[in-house]
């Protein structure tokens, strides 16, 4: 059975991975746990920025205000305990390392105990989640998210349709779908490689553009959430 992602489904895996980094067995693999965790945490700010079925559509505008900075207080001290873990691990200093896990566990039950109440979704429970252990998780969302933003008609998007008729989402689209041609074409794998790199980078180039004008059109903290997906993309869509 295909694994369904959504917000809760990221959250019951954040679940899960809190349970695996507090085990004694798994005392020393710190890195192991913040690179997993910043993965989770990049794609659960995805779906929430992005949501794939109207994911916080119900949710009270200060709710969600508080949410989004949850969630990116969340990605950002992922990103900053991922750092200090490879830095503490490449110079051997356990103790430091023990200090770092301890700070990881924190800020997953932080996120666990606020986000389900804010987002009105049930208490997480451990579920792992194979699909968020895999870098090329990122471009797996952005074709799902396209296929289904592309795939709804006037009457299901109701006003929302003007969102993706009109203005820098209409190029979001685009860019993405032109990622998925680079990744998926049987066409492509005929091309030269210089060929198909080139296209390549202009593709993740248009879709680094587009997500920068969409986020120009948001406020402050939108926009930061938005450049930091944009960022998380074209990093995963490069080494890909």
């Amino acid at each position: 059975m295909a694994e369904t992602l959504n917000i809760s489904t990221i959250l019951n895996h954040l679940a899960w991975l809190q349970y695996q980094i507090g085990r004694d067995v798994n005392r020393d693999r710190v890195l192991d746990g913040a690179l997993l965790t910043l993965n989770a945490a990049a794609m659960l700010q995805a779906h929430f920025v992005m949501p794939m079925d109207q994911e916080t559509d119900q949710i009270p505008d200060a709710d969600i205000t508080k949410a989004a900075k949850l969630i990116d207080d969340f990605f950002w001290r992922a990103q900053e305990l991922t750092d200090t873990a490879t830095e503490l691990s490449a110079a051997g200093k356990p103790r430091k390392l023990a200090a770092c896990r301890s700070t990881l566990l924190n800020e997953i039950a932080k996120v666990l105990k606020k986000a389900p109440k804010l987002l009105k979704l049930p208490t997480p429970i451990p579920v792992r989640a194979p699909s968020l252990e895999r870098s090329q998780g990122s471009d797996g969302f952005a074709q799902e998210w396209s296929r289904r933003q592309i795939s709804r008609s006037t009457i299901d998007l109701g006003p929302a349709r003007f969102d993706v008729e009109e203005g820098p989402p209409v190029g979001l689209l685009k860019a993405l779908a032109g990622v998925l041609v680079v990744n998926h074409s049987a066409v492509m794998q005929q091309c030269e490689p210089e060929v198909a790199a080139a296209i390549r980078d202009t593709a993740v180039r248009n879709l680094e553009f587009d997500v920068g004008e969409t986020a120009r059109e948001q406020g402050d903290t939108a926009k930061k959430r938005w450049r930091a997906l944009g960022k998380f993309f074209s990093s995963q869509l490069r080494r890909a």
